[in-house]
Parts: C-alpha cells; sequence; structure tokens
C-alpha cells in the first residue's frame, strides 16, 4: 500500500513539472514569437518610411530634369532624409546580410550621385527598380515573421499589398506628370505609360473597395479622382494643359498620404494585438508614424 502511494505522488509530481514545464515551454515560446513579430513590425514601418522617400525622390528628380531648379534644394533635403533612414535600418534593424537590402544599398549608392545628370526615362526607370526591391522587401519581413494573419485589417495581407501597389502607382503617376507638365509637352510613350497607369489605379480600387470600410474608400476616392482627371485629360488625351506641375505633385502627394494613413491603421491594429506602444497608443485609431511630408512647391 505504501508503495502504491509513493508511485501516485512521484506520478502525480511528474504531471505537475510537465504541464509546468509544458506551460513556460508555450508562454516562452509565444513571448518570442510576439518579440520578433514587434521587431518586424518595426521593419516594415522603416522600410515603408524609405519607399515613401524614394518615391519623393523620384518625383522631385523628374522635376529638376524637367527643367524647374527650384526643386534642387528640397531634393537634397530628401535625400538628407534617405540617408538617414538607410543609416538606421542597416545599423539597428535589417543588418548587412539580407540580399534584397544589400542589392537595394548598392543601387542607391550608384545613383544617388546622378539622379538628375542622366536622362528622366533611365532616372525613372532606376527609381522604380529600387522602390520595387523594397517593396520585396517589406513582403519578405511579414512572411518571415508570420506577421498579418488574423480577421482584423491590418492581417490581411493582400490588402497590405494591394495598398503598397497602389501607393506605388499613384507615386509613379506623380513622377510623370510632374515632368510632363513642368516641360508642357508629352511624347507618345508617356501618353502611353499615363494611360496604363490609369488603368491600374482604376483596376486597384476596384479591387480595394471590395475589401474595405466605405467611408475609407470614400475618403481615397475622393483623393484619386483629381489625380485620375488630370492624367487623362492633360497625358491621355494631350489637352492643352492649364494645370501645373506643382499642382499636380501636390493633389498627387495628398493622395499617395490618403492610402498611407490607412496602411498607417492596418499597422496600428496589429500593434495593439501585439500589446505595443503604451495603453494611451493603443487606444488611438491611427498609427502615428512619420508621414509623407507635403512638398512645398512655391
Amino acid at each position: 500500500m505504501h508503495s502504491t502511494q509513493t508511485i501516485a505522488f512521484f506520478l502525480l509530481v511528474f504531471c505537475g513539472v510537465s504541464t509546468s514545464f509544458l506551460m513556460i515551454l508555450y508562454f516562452s515560446t509565444s513571448y518570442s514569437k510576439k518579440s520578433l513579430q514587434r521587431k518586424s513590425l518595426r521593419n516594415y514601418e522603416l522600410v515603408l518610411t524609405l519607399i515613401r522617400l524614394i518615391q519623393q525622390h523620384r518625383g522631385l528628380s523628374q522635376g529638376v530634369i524637367s527643367g524647374e531648379k527650384a526643386l534642387f534644394d528640397r531634393l537634397n533635403e530628401v535625400q538628407v532624409s534617405i540617408s538617414r533612414s538607410i543609416d538606421e535600418l542597416s545599423a539597428y534593424l535589417i543588418g548587412g546580410s539580407n540580399e534584397r537590402w544589400v542589392s537595394f544599398l548598392d543601387h542607391w549608392a550608384r545613383l544617388s550621385h546622378k539622379s538628375v545628370t542622366v536622362e528622366g526615362e533611365d532616372s525613372f526607370k532606376q527609381h522604380n527598380q529600387m522602390i520595387s526591391n523594397l517593396m520585396y522587401l517589406s513582403e519578405d519581413i511579414c512572411l518571415n515573421s508570420d506577421l498579418g494573419h488574423g480577421d482584423s485589417l491590418g492581417a490581411n495581407p493582400s490588402f497590405w499589398h494591394e495598398l503598397l501597389v497602389l501607393s506605388e502607382s499613384l507615386g509613379q503617376s506623380r513622377a510623370l506628370g510632374t515632368a510632363v507638365l513642368i516641360r508642357g509637352d508629352i511624347n507618345y510613350i508617356e501618353q502611353i505609360r499615363a494611360k496604363l497607369s490609369v488603368d491600374r489605379i482604376e483596376h486597384q480600387l476596384s479591387f480595394l473597395q471590395k475589401g474595405m470600410p466605405l467611408d475609407d474608400f470614400i475618403i481615397i476616392k475622393e483623393r484619386i479622382e483629381p489625380v485620375l482627371g488630370v492624367l487623362k485629360r492633360f497625358l491621355v488625351d494631350a489637352s492643352e494643359s492649364d494645370f501645373s506641375g506643382q499642382e499636380f505633385f501636390a493633389i498627387a502627394t495628398s493622395a499617395i498620404v490618403s492610402v498611407s494613413d490607412l496602411l498607417e491603421q492596418g499597422i496600428q491594429e496589429i500593434k495593439r494585438e501585439l500589446g505595443c506602444g503604451s495603453s494611451s497608443d493603443r487606444q488611438r485609431s491611427r498609427f502615428s508614424c512619420q508621414r509623407e511630408p507635403r512638398l512645398s512647391m512655391s
């Protein structure tokens, strides 16, 4: 009887220890995963900031190449911001081993010194390549850390991707329209590119309308419609323009900011799920990360 009680006692102890070990392992794994996701989300935010800056650099470069030399100081300011963003990503978050990041750094080092001395078409394409590389990098960050899973707006990977693509479509249109309107003429290739941009933006809006709240969709649609109007009238139809490159840059930037705001809302939702920030931060409906600065064209 005594031996039976002893065996039962040790079985209970063993079960208790095992259960405690499994609980510790579970919470430790859960904590490690959340820690990785928090860091990855910060990586993602910083890469988005860098994308926006490269988009601005592309548009300003096109403006300078097209003859608007007054934009040169602003271009230099954006270039300084890009250098700071790169330093932060390189030194702390991404590191030097990521192939996409290394490729971007190499490309930026080559283009940053000649973005306004090469042909406009070449500068435009090289900026596009760098932004595409950064967009792939942002997707890698989400996939490798299991970000973007769940039921919230922020946990919809395809939604995030489409917002990024829409932002880039608007960014390319901003660069193209700014250059054409500053020059005051348009060639056949630019007309085709403008038509493709309009079709792409309208398709992306149609996709997003099916998966986002109506109020949010109305906001971005109202900001984007003036951009589409200018593209259709003055670039696709090549009507005589009474619209300046500076004005177009401003309305296109406003449209890009509206898309960025929606993307930041999704980031904020994931931040709340991961318990990031202070309690007051988590109660806010939007995440106040660095937004794309409004560009003064005066």
